[in-house]
């Protein structure tokens, strides 16, 4: 099953962040393919590291099983039997402080092809996901689910020198917020296999995020009972898109509280447990003021109550509530709706 495409949903925004995002990933691995090794695994994550706090420089054991090496018991538990070999892995000096390894490693990659495979992702569901967030929103909700990925892997290896590069952490991230905001969004995935024919699909992206979840879930399962190091950051994967859709649910819970607020009906109760503002003079009540300033009755024929209403939740006169024309006084038109008398409490209109 290979991803195709997706139904864009861009609304005519450029996402000038996933693509400065994709060069970027392609002119760091231009740098590692001129300095190789030493800046690969210098700036890779590396999760002793991180639990120990240090960069360490010299070479480290690795234990890899040789050819049916390796065999399961009855409880499924993964062991390696005793003609294994030792590899050693090669360090070199990275960041400083070692922590910054959690930002650098996501812009790593170990060949052409975990570039390219990383890279279509990120187009692929970047694109509609930077239009919902907008642009500097999402460019800090990637690098945050990259850093968590990151401290994901950590946790389920913490004594682990295997170099962790690669985007994919905080890619799975953006699939998170993928599954949260499209989930019925149509994917175009081409299957093909032994014994069936290739054609191309519409399938619910929840459908076919979910199967790679599931999939990298148990993988990631699996390797918790390995006695080896290596292999794909499984975790990586599961933290990262934990992470993307735990936070863009946090978020919508947000934004539906904020638009709660902005109900009348909703912002009468939380008025009514908040102190009472006396009402204070205001040029608008007074008939004699400047002629050039509109008379409250003026003020509030210019103005729809509900537009006023919002204005006040954006905090407009917070700072000088005394310059509010909707304090008390005057009266209000009679349509849409009769409202008697108008209130301005901490920076919330009430109808009453």
């Amino acid at each position: 099953m290979f991803i195709l495409g997706d139904d864009t949903h861009d609304r005519g925004k450029i996402p000038w962040v996933t693509f400065t995002l994709i060069a970027v990933n392609i002119l760091v691995f231009s740098a590692q393919i001129r300095f190789g090794e030493r800046m690969t695994n210098g700036f890779a994550l590396v999760p002793k590291e991180i639990t120990e706090f240090r960069d360490i420089t010299t070479k480290q054991p690795l234990k890899v099983p040789g050819a049916n090496d390796v065999f399961v018991d009855e409880d499924g538990d993964v062991h390696i039997r005793g003609n294994s070999r030792v590899h050693y892995i090669p360090h070199h000096p990275g960041p400083v402080p070692i922590v910054l390894t959690l930002f650098t490693y996501m812009f790593l990659h170990g060949d052409f092809f975990h570039l390219i495979f990383n890279l279509w992702f990120l187009f692929i569901f970047g694109r509609n996901i930077e239009c919902a967030l907008d642009h500097g929103r999402y460019l800090a909700f990637y690098i945050f689910c990259g850093v968590m990925a990151g401290l994901s892997q950590v946790g389920a290896d913490a004594k682990s020198v295997v170099p962790v590069v690669g985007a994919s952490g905080a890619i799975a991230g953006v699939m998170g917020a993928y599954m949260a905001v499209f989930p019925w969004n149509n994917m175009k995935v081409l299957l093909g296999g032994i014994g069936l024919m290739f054609g191309i699909v519409e399938v619910p992206a929840f459908i076919v995020v979910g199967i790679w979840f599931v999939g990298e879930f148990l993988l990631g399962t699996i390797s918790m009972n390995r006695e080896i190091g290596g292999g794909t950051a499984f975790w990586c994967h599961i933290g990262g898109f934990v992470t993307g859709f735990a936070s863009i649910k946090a978020l919508a819970m947000y934004l539906n509280y904020q638009v709660s607020l902005l109900d009348p009906e909703n912002a009468v109760a939380k008025v009514e447990e908040l102190p009472d503002i006396a009402p204070s003079p205001s040029p608008l009540n007074d008939a004699s003021s400047d002629p050039d300033v509109p008379t409250q009755a003026q003020f509030e024929n210019m103005i729809d109550p509900v537009e006023a209403f919002k204005r006040a939740r954006a905090g407009v006169f917070r700072a000088h509530p005394e310059n509010d024309p909707f304090l008390r006084g005057g009266e209000t038109p009679k349509a849409p709706e009769p409202i008697v008398e108008d209130e301005i409490a901490h920076g919330i209109i009430v109808k009453k």
